[in-house]
């Protein structure tokens, strides 16, 4: 998974001038998903908090206008800019989302609590703004369980915590290539993928549960299969 680069607020002036609005018929937002997540990062041996963000355009907008989506922590000082290059589509024209599962600091450290704005603007300049809170509350650091793949063949063995996961499957390149929700057990590559894998062909897999005792997201990759 690619992190975003994570960049200090402009001065007020010229930050307002950068989203200020240039059209009479801004776009909208009409959904917005936001979730925390614990990362258990494999490759890196380190745990860290990881936000996800999509918005959900109103169905009048079309997505080769829209430009760029800002997530923004006034009291941080902090902004996180997604553009085509960086986001990810889900859905279809006229119903779909953007956005990423990558927002973290890049030093690791937890994400910033308190409110953020996240602002759409389109190729003329025009904007949408809407916001969340990220609640207060810090993420634990013992007690968790994360859940955890076992691969053999195609066989691929789920623990998880809860009832059921998400299995994210991603090639080489960090694009998406598959997600499926699957029970605790064993789970062939197959079914997740919707056909068998190319032959030679690696790919990354993460399992993430949800951690209804702390409304946290807990992720662990890439497996390497």
């Amino acid at each position: 998974m690619v992190r975003l680069q994570i960049h200090r607020l402009l001065p007020f002036m010229f930050l307002a001038g950068l989203l200020s609005s240039c059209s009479n018929v801004p776009p909208r937002i009409a959904g917005l998903y936001s979730q925390l997540a614990l990362v258990n990062n494999l490759s890196e041996r380190a745990v860290y908090e990881q936000l996800s963000l999509f918005v959900q355009p109103d169905s009048e907008s079309r997505l080769s206008d829209i430009a760029n989506v800002y997530v923004i922590n006034d009291a941080a000082g902090l902004y996180w800019t997604l553009n085509p290059d960086t986001w990810e589509k889900r859905g279809t024209e006229g119903q779909f989302w953007i956005g990423s599962n990558d927002l973290v600091m890049s030093d690791g450290s937890p994400m910033p609590r308190g409110e953020y704005r996240v602002v759409m603007t389109d190729l003329a300049g025009a904007r949408a703004e809407t916001s969340f809170v990220l609640d207060p509350a810090t993420t634990p650091t013992s007690g968790l369980v994360f859940p955890s793949l076992k691969i053999s063949g195609s066989e691929i063995s789920v623990s998880s915590p809860a009832r059921s996961a998400e299995v994210t499957v991603l090639d080489p390149a960090g694009s998406f290539s598959a997600r499926r929700e699957v029970s605790a057990g064993q789970v062939s590559i197959d079914r997740i993928i919707g056909r068998p894998p190319e032959p030679g062909r690696r790919l990354d897999l993460y399992v993430n549960a949800y951690d209804q005792q702390h409304r946290l997201v807990l992720l662990t990759g890439p497996y390497a299969y």
